[in-house]
């Protein structure tokens, strides 16, 4: 490599690349958070930028804005006849939802220093899926309850099968959308709403006559 370098016409431009590579490894290895083989510092810098965007979205629900695009969701005809600017609340919903997939990409290649071509590949995007229809849609929740069950899964139909695992998780995805409407918290909401409609019944049966 060495002789390749020296004997190359463009020998200066590639020492001056070398030298600023190495310089900017040796920047990052000593550095004050060091992005360790163990992935230590990688999991707690996600965790912390994770937070950060799950308490912007959890004000952004609750706000006035959130509202109307609930109301988007459920009926845009009617928010546009109540002088709703639906067009443009869509452009800021998938603006943000662009942002937060940025910054995800940006926390990959940043931790791992690659970037590969299956970032952009339909595997990456289907798992992003799946996770959300196993945890639940319209639920902020609902995406991590569906990461900690597909990891769970996978690893298990792992062991099971390394090879044909996808079937299981398949199967379980064929599950919890014939079967149980909103995801696994769609399935909590509903056991919630039975047990607080368990007492009433009883007392309407004491009540009459």
């Amino acid at each position: 490599m060495g002789r390749l370098v020296a004997q190359s016409p463009l020998r200066a431009p590639l020492l001056c690349t070398i030298a600023a590579v190495a310089s900017l490894g040796l920047a990052v290895e000593v550095g004050a958070y060091r992005f360790d083989l163990w992935s230590r510092t990688s999991y707690l810098y996600s965790l912390a930028v994770l937070f950060l965007w799950f308490v912007a979205f959890v004000v952004i629900v609750r706000s006035p804005f959130g509202r109307s695009v609930d109301g988007i969701r459920q009926n845009p005809a009617r928010m546009r006849a109540i002088g709703t600017p639906v067009w443009w609340r869509l452009v800021a919903v998938y603006t943000l939802a662009a942002a937060m997939a940025g910054t995800a990409g940006a926390l990959s290649a940043q931790t791992t220093r690659v970037v590969g071509l299956n970032s952009l590949g339909i595997i990456l995007s289907g798992t992003v899926l799946l996770v959300l229809v196993l945890g639940g849609t319209r639920r902020l929740y609902g995406a991590f309850v569906g990461a900690i069950a597909y990891v769970l899964i996978h690893d298990f139909a792992s062991q099971i099968d390394p090879f044909y695992w996808m079937f299981v998780i398949g199967g379980v995805l064929m599950l919890v959308v014939l079967f149980i409407e909103g995801g696994l918290m769609g399935s909590v909401a509903a056991l919630r709403r039975l047990r607080r409609a368990a007492p009433a019944g009883d007392r309407a049966q004491e009540a009459a006559p």
